[in-house]
């Protein structure tokens, strides 16, 4: 597992009927590292960058990779107070996750598999496979399909869907998917916003939603342990390992995620909240951005 991915977790039951859960990591990577890692890694004009947000687009239309946007992120700076000058409000529309398609195909399935297996007993497993594997290709091979690289679609988008696409489930079998994909987690209703509306759904996993939170945590706490430094700044191994300390001691706790150490710093360097100052002596340190 790479520390410099975020992960979202997956509830699913374990297999011996037992009833206790067990938890499948997903990777993925906000949109702003991967352009600021790739970035770091060539001499990008203004064009080149325009090029590889491009790139991202086409491979979210031809469903290489799923786009999921992050709720709960949007950055508010406030220095008066205890948060370190940093607290989440609100969606940051560039707060975007990539996720490869055949992650999200995976773990989609898993999201649809412990829902159906709590609405159903044990006699009833089969049936439960059959629902799932339905309403999983539906969802797969043609919703995904007719919004390739939206996060999210509008009501009225949904009707012209269940119009215009040849189906073989009736209306009201599509829309009794569209309710199992929002109980499971893997789709999420959008409550319109100003005057134009804007009901519909997200596209997302069930543990998104903590994966959000979990960065919001970490930004929060690296700004805090920088402002509390003597110098405002402060190594980057050492913040790292720090950060790091902490996701070890909470894997305790399940219904806590902490992301890595290493992948906290990136993000906030990505996000330009923090910038590296680079010693003599060849030493890396994290400072605030001015």
């Amino acid at each position: 597992m790479s520390e410099t991915c975020a992960y979202c977790l997956i509830y699913t039951h374990n297999e011996d009927g037992s009833g206790s859960r067990s938890t499948t990591a997903v990777p993925f990577l906000p949109r702003h590292i991967l352009l600021y890692m790739l970035n770091k890694s060539s001499t990008l004009n203004t064009n080149t960058q325009t090029h590889i947000e491009q790139e991202i687009k086409q491979l979210a239309l031809s469903n290489k990779v799923r786009l999921l946007q992050l709720h709960g992120t949007a950055v508010v700076s406030n220095n008066n107070t205890g948060s370190g000058g940093f607290r989440g409000d609100g969606n940051d529309d560039e707060d975007v996750a990539i996720m490869e398609f055949s992650a999200y195909n995976v773990a989609s399935k898993m999201a649809l598999e412990k829902y159906f297996q709590d609405q159903q007993s044990v006699a009833e497993l089969q049936q439960h496979i059959s629902k799932v594997d339905i309403v999983h290709s539906w969802f797969t091979s043609i919703l995904l399909l007719y919004f390739a690289g939206k996060t999210w679609f509008s009501a009225s988008a949904l009707d012209d869907f269940y119009n215009n696409v040849n189906h073989l489930h009736s209306l009201k079998q599509m829309e009794e998917m569209i309710q199992q994909l929002v109980h499971a987690g893997v789709l999420m209703p959008r409550r319109g916003v100003g005057p134009s509306g804007g009901e519909g759904y997200w596209f997302s996993l069930p543990g998104l939603g903590k994966a959000a939170k979990s960065i919001v945590d970490g930004r929060t706490n690296l700004l805090r342990r920088l402002q509390s430094s003597l110098h405002k700044e402060k190594k980057q191994s050492t913040l790292e390992f720090e950060i790091g300390r902490i996701k070890s001691s909470s894997t305790t706790n399940k219904n806590k995620l902490e992301q890595a150490g290493k992948f906290v710093v990136l993000e906030m360097l990505a996000k330009g909240l923090v910038d590296v100052h680079k010693t003599c002596a060849g030493e890396q340190f994290i400072r605030l951005a001015e």
